[in-house]
């Protein structure tokens, strides 16, 4: 079962939202509790199918992993601070990199031009240097995979699928074999003809990372192009600016044969920067418009792990600490909004419909965008409570400015923290039980004042409050407009006596509720994408 938001793991690491959500298992954005600052949270959930000694095999190659990345420190590469079982599942605990994905980036701007991608590259390759030098396989590159901070760095992330590559023995990865993104696995991650991931498989993935930031599409498949429903295109004949040996070092990177990529990570960097006397060698020269490569599959050669001094790791990298959201919040406002107002016109048009002017739609917009914008800002002041770093006002490293909710975290962050997970559930019934009472003894009150009674809907703060409150989780926002839409209203209509029938509530609001999660779906898919 996928973890909750405010779930407390291992007595350590408060969960704050899903991030992503694999084959393997999940990454969630996490608070640890003991060091206050945020954490990636890594859920190995096996394939069920397993037997026992695979099952077994895999945990223990798991925590074999864990231990070799805690010891791997580089600036482009995140941190891993713990590993540990609880509740029958494995957990990685990485450093949570901020930032935005590289495949968010070229969704947002298109593709990426030729010297920014190759200053990316040059990074990239470091890390990936780094890790084969250790035997370790990354084995799901991929933009998404990809986070580029704020201060142009290029992290490679999310070693799900990691190995500890063993040349004198690659069949042992058996067990998790196949698996990786289709677009950007080598044929070996596919066990074609028997063979199995190595470093030049991370090459290969590499490669079609920026191929596709180069070129702004996804390159075809490599079972695509082996069964020939799918063609390479070179960038020139994209009419993409590309110099000749960028190109040509891209597509023998993406070699479908092994032995024809580049035999190390540095050779790639070397070939992409041509700044070197082995840059000049001889090179497979790139199609001019599509290729199509018949292919033999001899079994690869075993490449020893490199020889001689190994470079000092790179000293910790300070990642600032800027919530994730802090450049979105106004177009996350403007999503609530848009809930209140929507929710609200549904309610009035399906229940009072015969004896509403048009002027009071346009009073009742009003009075649910006011009302939506002070259930967004109670919202997104929990959220930041949860998520936000512990500092003080006068840490540079707080963004004060960014959100304007977050002046109010430093007042509401402890007590929400020492909240349990059915403290917290106790709390939102708490609050929907005061919607009631509010409405049961304000509501005399207020339909003694005609404006306030036709212009203010007083449950328009739900469902922005639910949706900032659990980071834009779809589905929350409905549920908070029905519950304080129809239970306020049974309130007021036994304290007014006016007001809608019951059943006549509960589906006007479910009606709003709907179009609400829909207005969010949407947001989320387009103007919230990249938050």
């Amino acid at each position: 079962m996928r973890l909750q938001t405010g779930q407390i793991v291992n007595n350590r690491y408060r969960v704050a939202r899903l991030l992503g959500q694999g084959g393997m298992g999940a990454v969630y954005r996490a608070w640890d509790l003991t060091l206050n600052i945020p954490a990636a949270l890594k859920e190995m959930i096996p394939d069920p199918s397993l037997a026992p000694h695979e099952l077994a095999e895999l945990r223990r190659q798991f925590q074999q992993e864990a231990h070799v990345l805690a010891n791997l420190v580089h600036p482009n590469l995140p941190r891993v601070t713990d590993f540990f079982e609880w509740g029958g599942r494995d957990y990685l605990v990485m450093d949570f990199v901020e930032g935005e994905s590289l495949e968010s980036l070229i969704d947002r701007q298109g593709r990426v031009p030729e010297r920014q991608l190759l200053h990316w590259a040059v990074q990239l390759l470091d890390a990936l240097e780094a890790c084969h030098q250790r035997n370790i396989l990354h084995r799901d590159i991929k933009p998404q995979n990809i986070i580029i901070c704020a201060d142009g760095r290029a992290v490679l992330v999310d070693f799900g699928l990691v190995k500890l590559w063993d040349p004198r023995k690659p069949q042992t990865q058996r067990i998790i074999r196949g698996m990786g993104t289709r677009e950007y696995a080598s044929p070996e991650h596919f066990g074609i003809h028997g063979l199995h991931t190595e470093p030049r498989s991370d090459i290969y993935s590499l490669g079609a990372t920026l191929y596709h930031a180069l070129t702004g599409r996804e390159p075809p498949s490599a079972l695509d192009r082996l069964t020939g429903s799918g063609e390479l295109s070179s960038p020139r004949s994209l009419d993409i600016p590309t110099a000749p040996h960028v190109e040509t070092a891209l597509f023998k990177a993406l070699a479908l044969n092994a032995t024809e990529r580049h035999a190390t990570v540095r050779d790639m960097r070397t070939a992409l920067l041509a700044d070197s006397p082995r840059s000049q060698a001889p090179r497979a020269k790139a199609p001019s418009r599509t290729e199509r490569v018949p292919v033999a599959y001899p079994v690869p050669t075993q490449v020893a792990p490199p020889q001689g001094l190994q470079p000092p790791p790179a000293p910790p990298v300070h990642i600032p600490v800027t919530a994730p959201r802090s450049t979105s919040w106004k177009a996350e406002l403007v999503t609530g909004l848009l809930m209140a107002v929507a929710g609200t016109l549904i309610m009035q048009g399906m229940l009072f419909a015969d004896t509403t002017p048009a002027e009071q739609y346009i009073g009742l917009s009003i009075g649910a965008l006011i009302l939506g914008g002070v259930g967004w800002f109670a919202g997104d002041t929990i959220f930041q409570a949860l998520t936000m770093p512990k500092t003080s006002p006068s840490d540079p490293a707080l963004p004060t400015a960014s959100r304007p909710t977050q002046r109010l975290v430093l007042t509401t962050r402890r007590f929400i923290r020492k909240l349990s997970t059915p403290q917290l559930v106790g709390l939102l019934s708490v609050l929907v039980a005061l919607a009631a009472l509010a409405a049961w003894f304000l509501g005399p009150v207020v339909a003694d004042i005609p404006f306030l009674w036709e212009n203010l809907p007083s449950y328009a703060f739900a469902a922005p409050l639910a949706f900032s409150a659990t980071g834009k989780r779809l589905g929350l926002g409905g549920v908070a407009h029905v519950l304080v839409a129809t239970i306020g209203g049974v309130a007021l209509r036994a304290s007014t006596g006016v007001s809608a029938e019951f059943d006549e509530l509960l589906v006007a609001s479910v009606a709003g509720g709907v179009v609400q999660e829909v207005l969010g779906f949407i947001a989320r898919r387009t103007w919230l994408k990249s938050s």
